[in-house]
C-alpha cells in the first residue's frame, strides 16, 4: 500500500488559486497492486498541473509495468512541452499513441502483453482538457453535483448506453471487464479527448479513479464526502471509509486521486 498526499500546485490561472491534491493505491485483495498515478505541472508561465491515473490489466500480465509506462510517458511530455489549454486535450490523445506504439515495440522484443487503461486531466483558467482509454473514470464536482466527464469503454458500459442496464447495475454486471478500448494494444488504443469549458472555482473538486475504486461508490456518495470536506485529504478519507468497508477478498487494486481547489 502507499499513499501520496496532501500535494499542492499552484497553477498560473491568474486568481491565487490553488489545487490541493491528494492521492491512495491499494492492491485491494491481489497480490501486487498494477494500479499508477501521478501529477505534475507543466513548464512556465502558464504552469498547469495534469492528473494521470493507470489502471493495469493484470489478466493480461504485467499491467503494472503498461501502466507505469504510459504515466511516465504523459508525465515527461508535459514536464517539458506541456501545450496551451485549447490544445492540451489533442496533445495528450496524440501522446498517447505515441506511447501506445512504443508499448507495442517493446511487447515485441519481449514476446509478452501489457495492457492499461488511461484517464488525463489538465484543468486550465476556463477549460478542462480530459483524456482516456478504458474504464478508469473523471468525475467533476462543481455548484453542488457531479458529473461523470468520462464514459467507460467497456461491454458493460455499452450496455447501460443501450438501456440493457441501469447505471447501479454498472458496478456489478458479469461484463464489466470487458474493455473495448486500452492501451498496449494495435487496435484498440483509441483515447477519447475532450476539451470542456469549465471555470474551477473554490470548492470545486476533480476526481480521478480505478475500476476497483468506482465499483464500490455512487456518484452522490462522491459528492457528498466532498461537500463536506475543506481539503483533498479530508475527501479522500472520507471516500476510503466507504471503501474499505466494502472491499471482498478478490477486490481489484483500487486507486484515487482527489484534486480541490482552494
Amino acid at each position: 500500500m502507499s499513499v501520496t498526499g496532501p500535494m499542492c500546485c499552484a497553477p498560473n490561472w491568474g486568481d491565487g488559486m490553488t489545487l490541493d491534491l491528494y492521492s491512495f493505491t491499494h492492491p485491494g485483495g491481489r497480490p501486487y497492486n498494477e494500479d499508477r498515478c501521478a501529477a505534475v505541472q507543466g513548464p512556465a508561465p502558464q504552469g498547469l498541473p495534469l492528473l494521470l491515473l493507470a489502471d493495469g490489466l493484470g489478466g493480461h500480465g504485467h499491467g503494472d509495468q503498461a501502466a507505469e509506462f504510459i504515466v511516465q510517458a504523459l508525465h515527461r511530455f508535459w514536464k517539458t512541452r506541456a501545450p496551451d489549454p485549447a490544445n492540451a486535450a489533442a496533445a495528450l490523445a496524440e501522446e498517447v499513441v505515441a506511447a501506445n506504439e512504443k508499448l507495442i515495440e517493446a511487447q515485441q522484443k519481449l514476446h509478452r502483453t501489457t495492457r492499461t487503461t488511461i484517464v488525463a486531466v489538465a484543468p486550465g483558467p476556463d477549460t478542462l482538457a480530459c483524456v482516456h482509454c478504458g474504464d478508469s473514470r473523471l468525475y467533476l464536482i462543481q455548484a453542488g453535483s457531479i458529473r461523470q466527464l468520462t464514459q467507460d469503454h467497456s461491454v458493460t458500459y455499452k450496455k447501460y448506453l443501450a438501456g440493457q442496464i441501469g447505471f447501479r447495475q454498472i458496478n456489478r454486471d458479469e461484463d464489466r471487464s470487458g474493455l473495448l478500448r486500452a492501451v498496449g494494444d494495435a487496435d484498440r488504443c483509441q483515447p477519447e479527448a475532450r476539451t470542456l469549458p469549465v471555470h474551477l472555482a473554490p470548492g470545486d473538486g476533480l476526481l480521478l479513479c480505478s475500476d476497483g475504486f468506482w465499483e464500490y461508490m455512487q456518484p452522490e456518495e462522491i459528492l457528498a464526502d466532498c461537500l463536506k470536506s475543506d481539503t483533498a485529504a479530508e475527501w479522500g478519507s472520507w471516500m476510503l471509509r466507504r471503501v474499505m468497508d466494502r472491499l471482498t477478498p478478490d477486490t481489484d487494486n483500487l486507486t484515487l486521486m482527489a484534486g480541490l481547489c482552494t
